[in-house]
């Protein structure tokens, strides 16, 4: 699997939620990338782009169930036939209708 988009650090995603860096780790749904050499686990931009969509995106992992971060992260980075060839973050961040993405992690 190839990593695609921009990854925030951990003090970095909790100022986007203005919030602590203890409290995000404890957060359930947020999907993040624990790396070898890494001090501290990173977590994917694209969940932080859009605050208001951060609920959504949380919903969306607790559908897929206990896939590895790293295949969640992957999963909203494939294009969908169903979503008209976009990938499930970008249909999201689009403003399109979240429905259709849950359903499709729901499937």
């Amino acid at each position: 699997m190839t990593s695609i988009g921009h990854y925030l650090t951990r003090a970095q995603a909790a100022r986007r939620l203005h919030t602590s860096a203890r409290r995000l780790v404890q957060m359930a749904g947020l999907p993040r990338v624990n790396g070898r050499f890494a001090v501290e686990e990173v977590y994917p931009g694209f969940l932080f782009v859009r605050s208001e969509l951060l609920d959504e995106f949380r919903w969306v992992v607790e559908e897929l169930g206990d896939l590895p971060d790293l295949e969640i992260i992957g999963w909203f980075h494939e294009p969908r036939h169903e979503l008209g060839g976009k990938t499930p973050a970008m249909w999201m961040l689009e403003g399109h209708d979240p429905e259709r993405v849950h359903a499709l992690a729901a499937a």
